[in-house]
């Protein structure tokens, strides 16, 4: 059994991820317990067939072996390639004839003995106790003390690739967060800030590290700060894992920054102990709907200066669309791409043999890089979803329903009149633009528990139509932005565009119906 002290060795040495030093402090109890005159810890490579010594400790006055660092090719017929199949232990008296052909130089020593450092009947390496003295008879206490200390080599050893793996990792994950072109961000349960990436530094001018350990509710406006209280509780209570909101923040000069967050919870032992997510810059976005009202809006007084109105938007919304595939493929094939092979590389390590505190910082990495690729699937999908060029219409419709349905605990359903058929791509994608921003409006504006989405093919027109259960509004009267007034702007204009009507229908307490007729082909 193992000597007194062990325990205090073996905690020790798990201490430290530096393998050297904690198979330095093995090798000193080793000539301690067991009164050899040295003790050498190599690391097996099965890769190059070869052992490297890495920590080399000897009595007072006794030359060592071998240099630590020293890559050393087995030979097959080495006493040390025989130990390396097994994990007895080997004791051996050392003769003229070993003296000639051993990896290093045992000229020196009278007697070895040797055991397999192994995990899972997989060596990683070799410990060695030698006597350049006559070698005592080995008791089996000795037998099963040697067994012991490689063992606990074993551990470090692996303890430490862990380790080196992990650092590996955290690298990748840190250079693809700091390399973003959005702001990442952690939060920890009460609100504070734990993680921020550079791109804070361009969006709102502050130091990342001067906003950790700050409430994010400092730079956001109160409104804010109730709309993303308002969304956390909700989605908590209905068990969503990820959640949305906005926020109006104060950039370091003043100056007010707008901000489209997509963020999930941080659990630990069932409980949520904080958030993290994505937050988009929409500023310069916003503005630019701003202007684009505010052109209108003066275009609108004479039909010449409507119809040059009406040709910028054409050529805005093509822009558009073509601006949302690219950006939508890009992020797939290379972004997705890079999150999906981190993710397996977290799985990976997950399952390796780890102290409890790397396991939680492995999940915890790993729960993030999940959350932020299913966000980034989810935007892409927003952005251009790939079944509307491949499948046409009614699948993309289908895609709406289903992923609005599962985010937003919404009953909304798709009816489908007629004969369906693939039509222009313009009218395509101007039916599901109407319908994914009257659906968005309904979310965000409606207090509904139902949608409704209709839609008619006739030989000539296709006709749209949504209809909610919510609170309604009186068109005309409301503030645009709590009724969705410039979203209904915007589809009212893509259903122009192509010949075609849009019509709203609304009443406070009656809900909302929105009615778009496009012709099947353009004019």
């Amino acid at each position: 059994m193992p000597a007194a002290g062990f325990p205090a060795m073996a905690a020790e040495a798990g201490r430290t991820s530096d393998t050297r030093k904690a198979l330095g402090v093995i090798a000193s109890y080793s000539i301690r317990a067991l009164k050899c005159d040295g003790c050498v810890a190599f690391v097996y490579s099965e890769h190059e067939r070869s052992i490297t010594p890495v920590a080399v400790v000897t009595r007072p006055g006794v030359p060592a072996p071998v240099e630590e660092g020293m890559s050393l090719r087995l030979t097959r017929s080495s006493l040390f390639s025989q130990c390396l199949g097994s994990r007895a232990v080997i004791a051996r008296e050392i003769g003229p004839s070993e003296q000639g052909h051993e990896v290093i130089d045992v000229s020196g020593m009278s007697g070895v003995v040797l055991r397999s450092m192994s995990s899972d009947a997989e060596p990683v390496g070799l410990l060695l106790l030698y006597w350049n003295r006559e070698r005592p008879a080995l008791e089996p206490d000795d037998i099963q003390m040697v067994s012991a200390l490689a063992d606990q080599a074993a551990s470090c050893v692996i303890r430490g690739r862990l380790f080196s793996e992990l650092e590996r990792s955290e690298g990748k994950y840190r250079v693809l967060t700091e390399n973003a072109s959005d702001m990442v961000f952690s939060l920890d349960g009460s609100g504070r800030f734990t993680y921020l990436n550079a791109r804070v530094r361009d969006i709102l001018g502050y130091a990342p590290e001067s906003l950790i350990g700050e409430y994010f509710s400092e730079i956001v406006t109160p409104d804010s700060w109730e709309a993303s209280q308002l969304a956390m509780r909700n989605a908590a209570r209905s068990g969503q894992e990820s959640f949305s909101y906005e926020w109006e923040a104060l950039a370091a000069s003043g100056e007010p920054r707008f901000l489209d967050l997509r963020a999930s919870f941080i659990t630990r032992g069932g409980e949520i102990v904080g958030q993290q997510g994505i937050a988009r810059d929409m500023t310069e976005h916003r503005r630019m709907q701003e202007e684009i009202e505010r052109r209108r809006l003066e275009l609108s007084f004479s039909l010449k200066r409507q119809s040059e109105m009406q040709d910028y938007v054409v050529l805005v919304t093509q822009v558009q669309e073509e601006e949302r595939k690219r950006i939508s493929r890009e992020l797939h094939d290379d972004t997705v791409q890079a999150l999906v092979a981190l993710s397996r590389q977290l799985e990976m390590l997950e399952h390796e043999d780890a102290g409890t505190g790397s396991k939680r910082r492995i999940a915890d990495m790993g729960s993030l890089v999940d959350s932020t690729l299913e966000n980034l699937r989810r935007f892409t999908r927003d952005l251009r979803p790939p079944m509307l060029d491949d499948l046409g219409l009614e699948p993309a419709l289908e895609w709406l329903v289903q992923s609005t349905s599962e985010r937003e605990s919404l009953a909304v359903t798709l009816h489908v009149k007629g004969e369906a058929r693939r039509l222009e791509s313009d009218v395509e994608v101007a039916v599901y633009r109407i319908a994914q921003e009257a659906v968005s409006n309904v979310v965000k504006h409606a207090e509904a528990s139902r949608i409704q989405i209709t839609l008619e093919y006739s030989p000539s027109h296709i006709e749209l139509n949504v209809q909610d259960d919510g609170r309604g509004f009186l068109p005309g009267v409301e503030r645009a932005d709590r009724a969705g007034g410039l979203g209904l702007v915007g589809m009212q204009e893509r259903a122009e565009m192509l010949g075609g009507t849009l019509s709203v229908e609304s009443k406070p307490g009656h809900g909302t119906g929105l009615s778009a007729r496009i012709p099947c082909t353009r004019a």
